[in-house]
């Protein structure tokens, strides 16, 4: 079995809805989710100019290698919105990024684990702080409580209501 942590977003139409169904499909298809963090109301990243994104924190069981399981979340956002045009840190209804697989370190055209800003945002370090504050990031060897302390991200993340 492989642990994978994944950070989850949404910022058009019923956010939370999205969500929820983009992790049941991942629970049909990929494997058992583990633990969920709480809601997330936070500032856009990158791309300042579009509506706030709710994000949690989620970690899964799979028996997928990283690339099935990767297919996987890729199928579950097409699912969610068929149509979409993935504009680079652009508006969403369902965003799904593989923060960690196990240990692994893979660099490839279309997937690179851990992720590569992952130190860079409190939006996906702060859901991920509450469900693995000790997991170990195996290129820095800093656990994900260290890199939000080195964090120098000024977003807004705030818990929302459930």
């Amino acid at each position: 079995m492989h642990m994978a942590f994944l950070s989850m977003g949404s910022n058009l139409g019923d956010r939370r809805k999205n969500i929820l169904d983009g992790l049941d499909y991942l629970k049909i298809h990929a494997g058992q989710l583990q633990k969920m963090s709480g809601w997330y109301e936070t500032t856009p990243w990158g791309k300042t100019d579009q509506p706030d994104f709710l994000n949690v924190a989620v970690s899964f069981t799979t028996k997928l290698d990283a690339e099935a399981f990767h297919k996987i979340c890729q199928e579950a956002e097409w699912y969610i919105h068929p149509e979409k045009k993935k504009e680079r840190w652009g508006p969403r209804q369902l965003d799904i990024d593989i923060l960690y697989f196990d240990q692994e370190i893979i660099r490839t055209d279309h997937l690179s684990i851990p992720h590569p800003e992952i130190q860079n945002r409190n939006f996906v370090l702060i859901p991920l702080m509450e469900i693995a504050p000790y997991w170990v990031d195996p290129i820095s060897g800093m656990t994900v409580e260290e890199l939000f302390d080195a964090c120098l991200d000024t977003g807004e993340v705030i818990l929302a209501e459930d």
